[in-house]
């Protein structure tokens, strides 16, 4: 069974492909996809305020895969959506026929296609690659401690500024009665 194959359960495991008694449909989840590759992606802002567990599930519903021209993101089943800056739209259009439009966002399309023809997609799109560390472990774990140091020093720093401005701020107050 390959990683595209893997089609959604119910997040919850109340029922499996078929969810016709409440209407959750499985989908592609594209982070294993997006880590495998090394992409870029991140959750939908509105999975933060989702607060039905059946319907937030793992999440899968809410990836998006940022890339430079656009972005790819879940339809249902084993369908995606892209949605395209102006500049690739009839690019991605001239692939074939079984990539449909399916909305129009002003400049931008939206178009739906099936996951067999995602890498033709990722060429035109192009995903962000995540960013890559090439240090060993000591050498990363020197850098969380240097990191911590200057958001301390930084913290520091900004709550003496702010003192400052009070004292500034009330004497300004008290000269003008």
């Amino acid at each position: 069974m390959s990683e595209t194959d893997n089609l959604a359960g119910c997040a919850t495991g109340e029922h499996g492909i078929d969810h016709r008694q409440c209407g959750f449909v499985g989908c592609i989840d594209l982070r294993h996809w997006a880590k495998a590759n090394r992409y870029r992606y991140r959750l939908e802002e509105s999975y933060q305020a989702e607060s039905d567990s059946h319907v937030k599930g793992d999440g899968r519903w809410f990836v998006e895969v940022l890339c430079k021209n656009g972005l790819i993101y879940p339809y249902g089943g084993r369908t995606f959506l892209a949605y395209t800056k102006a500049g690739v739209a009839k690019a991605i259009a001239a692939l074939g026929p079984d990539i449909e439009p399916y909305q129009t966002d002003g400049n931008a399309r939206i178009f739906k296609f099936p996951v067999e023809r995602l890498d033709e997609i990722v060429a035109i799109l192009k995903p962000r690659k995540r960013r890559a560390v090439g240090a060993s472990p000591e050498q990363l774990r020197a850098m969380r401690e240097r990191r911590k140091a200057l958001a301390h020093v930084g913290q520091t720093a900004q709550g003496a500024t702010q003192r400052g401005r009070t004292t500034k701020d009330k004497g300004q107050v008290a000269s003008g009665d």
